[in-house]
């Protein structure tokens, strides 16, 4: 029968192209043994990659989730030579690149640190991907991820361990946030400054509202929803399309943040910011229009000028 025994060598190779998820990798790979039992090695680098889907957020208000069978595949090949095939490739990624999550919901980086072994019909990857900072935007609030890992490990490699942590600024509280446990199952815990009971925080997290303060106004809570519904929807409306990376998209440039804080007449704080440009001054600086109703009731519009330190 056919025996192969090649080498796969190039930069930025489009691997992944389907609906909002494109991935560009460097491959240093070999092809070899018969075509029936192939044996796929080498090395694959993330140059390039991003998830930008819609989410559609009404989803979280629906029934039940259906029950599904347990176990996470990244991918399956059932037909051809590639099901019986076996891997033997390391999976990373490129200096300064990682995979880009990219919704309305949640934005930030993922960098793969794997090995992929197995077969086309059962690939089996160990290993760790690392979650880079990233902002999870709520109705009520947005997150930052200062942290995270999810664990693919050799005793139990369908069923990873996810561990992220949180944080961010709730109407005058500090909240702090971590999932963690398996994937399909994880658990969530809060904390906060000022403390605040389990229920407490919950609904403050969820509905922005404050426990005990009357002048916590339902106003602000639908305010917030309001964005939230609107910033999903002109997300998905003007974005541009999936892969396109000839320009950044208007909702790239914009940020809206409410109830940070609350005014002294018990209003929510809110911002918003158009980026105007990048590296104005100096490497990883950032120029943005700045408009707001701060802590004091006051209106103002600005310029800001934000300095990334590595």
């Amino acid at each position: 029968g056919l025996v192969l025994d090649a080498r796969l060598v190039g930069d930025d190779l489009l691997l992944v192209r389907h609906g909002g998820t494109r991935v560009r990798a460097n491959v240093d790979a070999t092809v070899s043994g018969p075509l029936e039992e192939l044996l796929i090695a080498g090395r694959a680098e993330v140059a390039d990659g991003v998830y930008s889907t819609r989410i559609d957020v009404t989803s979280f208000l629906g029934g039940p989730k259906p029950v599904r069978a347990r176990g996470l595949q990244i991918f399956r090949i059932s037909e051809g030579p590639m099901a019986n095939a076996r891997f033997d490739l390391e999976v990373g990624t490129a200096p300064g690149a990682a995979f880009r999550i990219e919704t309305s919901t949640y934005v930030g980086g993922l960098r793969p640190d794997l090995h992929l072994s197995g077969t086309g019909e059962l690939p089996i990857l160990i290993g760790v991907v690392y979650f880079d900072p990233a902002i999870v935007n709520l109705p009520a609030t947005r997150l930052h991820v200062t942290s995270g890992t999810l664990v693919f490990d050799e005793a139990n490699p369908f069923v990873p361990e996810l561990s992220v942590q949180c944080e961010g600024r709730i109407r005058g509280y500090d909240v702090s946030v971590q999932v963690a446990g398996p994937f399909d199952a994880t658990e969530v815990t809060m904390s906060s400054d000022p403390s605040l009971n389990t229920t407490e925080l919950l609904n403050l997290v969820l509905t922005g509202r404050v426990p005990g303060d009357e002048n916590t106004r339902a106003g602000d809570v639908a305010q917030q929803l309001a964005t939230y519904l609107a910033k999903d929807f002109l997300s998905w409306w003007i974005a541009p399309e999936p892969g396109d990376t000839s320009s950044d998209s208007l909702m790239d440039r914009i940020e809206i943040i409410t109830g940070e804080d609350v005014s002294q007449t018990g209003a929510s704080t809110i911002e918003g910011r158009f980026r105007l440009a990048e590296h104005v001054t100096r490497e990883n600086d950032t120029l943005y229009v700045i408009a707001e109703r701060d802590e004091y009731d006051f209106y103002n519009v600005g310029i800001r000028i934000s300095f990334r330190v590595r």
